[in-house]
């Protein structure tokens, strides 16, 4: 089950989410198409809607599920608040997630990390810079790489755990994980280059 942030139903209003994801959020919008009142609240009071946009708008969320503001998520918005740097909307959303066990779907995913709830991102494949048809193939697989494959900085080997989404069965996918021990490493995109490129001829090799 799944709770749709507002920044993810822009997306999809305006047709901007990914080309990967968007059998997904169909699914998801299809099955899972909960909101939580703030989300209809921003969703609805955007001040640039014009009169067409605002119906079709309104339209839309004619198939969602809203969740309401009730005593236990605004005795959980409290605590979130109270122990968080976090805007109110934000911890509305999160609470609703929470209280109902959702997975909360945005793009905004540092506006809740400090917060224990599961989320899905649609738009994370588009923070590496790899080409998705060269590493469809990858299921789960993991490398340990020495120390000259990297940047310097490692002082020891350092684990890789890579994974991508086959789109065709919608699994989750990230395709560089890395655990970094040194704080003083300086990672550039021609080094995660590099890496990706030694994985990819170690599957296909294997």
């Amino acid at each position: 089950m799944y709770l749709v942030d507002t920044n993810i139903l822009i997306y999809y209003f305006n047709g901007d989410i990914p080309e990967e994801s968007k059998n997904k959020i169909n699914k998801i919008l299809k099955e899972h198409f909960n909101i939580s009142v703030i989300t209809k609240m921003e969703f609805l009071g955007f001040r640039k809607h014009t009169a067409e946009s605002f119906k079709k708008a309104k339209n839309f969320l004619d198939y969602s599920t809203v969740y309401n503001l009730s005593d236990e998520i605004i005795d959980l918005v409290i605590d979130i608040r109270r122990s968080n740097n976090i805007k109110l909307p934000d911890a509305i959303i999160a609470a609703t997630t929470i209280i109902n066990k959702l997975t909360l779907v945005t793009r905004n995913t540092n506006d809740f990390k400090n917060i224990k709830i599961d989320i899905y991102n649609p738009f994370e494949n588009k923070m590496y810079g790899t080409t998705r048809s060269t590493v469809s193939m990858i299921t789960s697989v993991t490398f340990l790489l020495s120390p000259s494959d990297c940047s310097a900085g490692w002082a020891d080997k350092e684990k890789i755990r890579t994974s991508h989404r086959n789109t065709a069965v919608h699994d989750s996918m990230v395709i560089v994980l890395l655990f970094i021990k040194s704080s003083t490493l300086r990672f550039s995109l021609s080094n995660l280059y590099q890496i990706i490129k030694k994985i990819i001829s170690q599957i296909f090799s294997s």
